[in-house]
């Protein structure tokens, strides 16, 4: 694509339009009103540019200094938009304080229920629950829990045996809503369920069951674990596409400037032409990658280098079903 006013080439319409946005030998043969197009300015000098690579480096080697008004003026708005941050970061601290005491309150309600003493009337309640229990289709328990699991975050995850527990509960239900199995014994976390042949049986921690879902949470864990990585991968490699495509633009602007000094039409001029246009068909190269994962998703970690650790603690406690399930017991108690 040619430049209607320079006849500069270009190898893509997004070059082509940043070009005679930004390119100050091609503003001045557009006539434009160079005020207007200059977008970037000097904090000390007041000077203003059209490219932000030119601002900063310039800012940075600028001696001249603002008036005192000027000044006192900048240094105003810098205390309004500190104290309106200030402002939000108290309101959301007091909100996360709220919802914290809120959430203490209620653990330490539920562990007095889950720890009171069974008298008589709770053991007969215990097993009027144990008479009406449906029969234990641990199939269905199965299947139910690996379509909850499906959807779930990692953040679901982080406090492992306890965030099982969570998600199975709704699981130990029939279809009509019936209660598969139920905590008899709080003290020893003792559960009862009926099988098939209406006979009730126990299961001590619940460990049968804990054995019987563990491969499916596990798995799960496995693959958001997986998922995690390759997203941090991404996430890196966006990163790196970021400070590379910086570095190229800042070598652009600089060759462009050369340009800006040579007379149109002259050997250096064309040679230099070439490799401007050589380099941005370059940076195009590099800045479709980038938009590529861009769209992925990588830049909601871009700051992050490291897996996501909660997740991985939780992975590893959810592996401990298999031997002692003691937190998924007591949370599951509770819930059934």
């Amino acid at each position: 694509m040619k430049c209607q006013f320079c006849n500069r080439t270009f190898s893509s319409k997004y070059s082509l339009d940043k070009h005679q946005k930004t390119a100050m030998f091609c503003l001045k043969i557009q006539n434009k009103n160079l005020d207007e197009e200059l977008l970037f300015e000097c904090n000390k000098c007041l000077k203003k540019f059209s490219l932000k690579g030119n601002h900063v480096r310039h800012e940075k080697n600028c001696n001249q200094k603002l008036s005192y008004e000027e000044l006192e003026i900048n240094l105003k708005q810098l205390e309004i938009n500190l104290i309106k941050k200030d402002s939000e970061n108290q309101y959301l601290k007091d909100k996360v304080q709220i919802y914290e005491k809120l959430h203490a309150e209620e653990s330490k309600v539920i562990q007095k229920i889950a720890l009171q003493p069974k008298t008589t009337n709770n053991t007969t309640t215990n097993n009027n629950k144990i008479v009406n229990l449906a029969v234990f289709d641990i199939n269905e328990i199965k299947t139910r829990l690996a379509e909850n699991i499906e959807n779930i975050e990692a953040c679901d995850l982080y406090e492992g045996q306890i965030s099982v527990a969570r998600i199975l509960a709704p699981c130990l239900q029939n279809p009509d809503g019936q209660k598969m199995i139920t905590c008899s014994d709080f003290a020893r976390s003792s559960f009862s369920y009926k099988d098939q042949h209406g006979n009730i049986n126990r299961d001590i921690k619940c460990l049968k069951l804990a054995n019987e879902i563990e491969p499916i949470v596990t798995k799960k864990a496995n693959s958001l674990i997986q998922e995690d990585y390759e997203k941090r991968e991404k996430c890196r490699e966006f990163t790196e596409l970021k400070s590379r495509l910086r570095e190229e633009n800042i070598l652009l602007e600089n060759m462009e400037e050369q340009l800006n000094s040579l007379s149109i039409g002259t050997k250096q001029y064309n040679e230099l032409e070439k490799r401007i246009n050589e380099k941005q068909d370059f940076i195009n190269e590099i800045y479709e990658n980038y938009k590529t994962l861009e769209y992925d998703g990588a830049t909601y970690i871009e700051a992050e280098n490291f897996c996501d650790v909660k997740l991985v603690e939780g992975s590893d406690d959810i592996k401990g079903l298999k031997k002692n399930p003691t937190k998924f017991a007591k949370e599951l108690s509770m819930r059934v």
